[in-house]
């Protein structure tokens, strides 16, 4: 086998994705039969088994493992290589992959592809939505070139850069409360409130839940939505009120379609940070993507 042939372990890549072989085949348009037979040249080539074969698919070994992040790095560069030679040519172009919290797409994913299409056409974002211990994992595979998350843990191989601090807010229809509109409230005033809140492991509920204990407050959740909009389509018709960063209901507050109370004693502030893996060299183009990020965070009145 051609020591620079890059194609065995381009195959090697989508067969371990796909979990079989004729899953991957189907994808790439290639017969099972030159699939099996790269596989088995490549573990020749290593004396290694790398596949686990079995009724329902495959699976990696551990040598397969090894394998597949050095595979894939160095596809990652070779696609790297060629956007960066593209940007020399002229614009940049491929795909930046974004993670973004379910309750903050909204806020973000608008102008990002406005700026984005209007600077660089040839760039296309795919936007991901989950919760940090999915963007965790995206971030340390290699599916994400950047996400957008609040309070992420402390990883050595990550780099988290901080967009903004944020207060968490009750917010409810007009009338509903006693209390003026942009008043501190305290939080066991949350007391028997029918609640829409995002689901656990979402990290604004386990703040949520965190302040609930330290307050000594036993909260009613009614309904469970991921999704701000939906959240605050909810709150509007009156099922309930929601626990949400101020920096997502402002625009509401602002036309008095809805209020929000800050919530205090005990006080939450989650920080949002834009995060990147060190460990995979970033595109021209996921450059562009990180700086208009950046811009949307400096110029909006949050």
């Amino acid at each position: 086998m051609d020591k620079l042939d890059l194609r065995p372990f381009y195959l090697f890549v989508r067969v371990a994705e796909a979990g079989s072989f004729s899953k991957a085949a189907a994808m790439l348009s290639v017969g099972q039969p030159e699939l099996s037979r790269t596989i088995k040249d490549l573990e020749k080539r290593y004396d290694v088994q790398l596949l686990h074969r079995n009724g329902r698919g495959v699976s990696l070994t551990e040598a397969g493992e090894q394998l597949m992040g050095h595979a894939q790095g160095l596809l990652r560069n070779l696609m790297q290589v060629d956007h960066e030679l593209s940007a020399v040519r002229g614009a940049p172009s491929g795909n930046v992959t974004i993670g973004v919290p379910p309750l903050f797409g909204h806020v973000l994913n608008f102008d990002l592809i406005r700026r984005m299409h209007s600077e660089y056409p040839k760039v296309s974002l795919v936007f991901m939505e989950g919760f940090t211990t999915d963007f965790l994992e995206w971030l340390a595979k290699g599916s994400l070139d950047l996400a957008v998350m609040y309070n992420p843990p402390s990883i050595s191989t990550l780099l988290a850069e901080h967009l903004r601090d944020d207060r968490l807010c009750l917010v409810g229809v007009p009338g509903s409360l006693e209390f003026q509109p942009g008043s501190e409230i305290a939080f066991k005033t949350l007391t028997a409130l029918p609640l829409v809140m995002p689901p656990k492991p979402h990290r604004l509920r386990a703040a949520v839940d965190s302040a609930a204990k330290e307050a000594n407050v036993v909260l009613r959740i009614d309904v469970e939505a991921t999704g701000t909009a939906t959240i605050l389509d909810l709150v509007r018709g009156r099922i309930g009120y929601t626990i949400l960063p101020q920096s997502l209901v402002e625009e509401d507050a602002g036309n008095e379609r809805l209020h929000a109370w800050p919530l205090a004693d005990p006080k939450i502030t989650p920080r949002l940070f834009l995060v990147t893996s060190m460990q995979r060299p970033m595109t021209v183009a996921a450059k562009c993507a990180i700086d208009h990020v950046r811009k949307i965070f400096a110029v909006r009145p949050w």
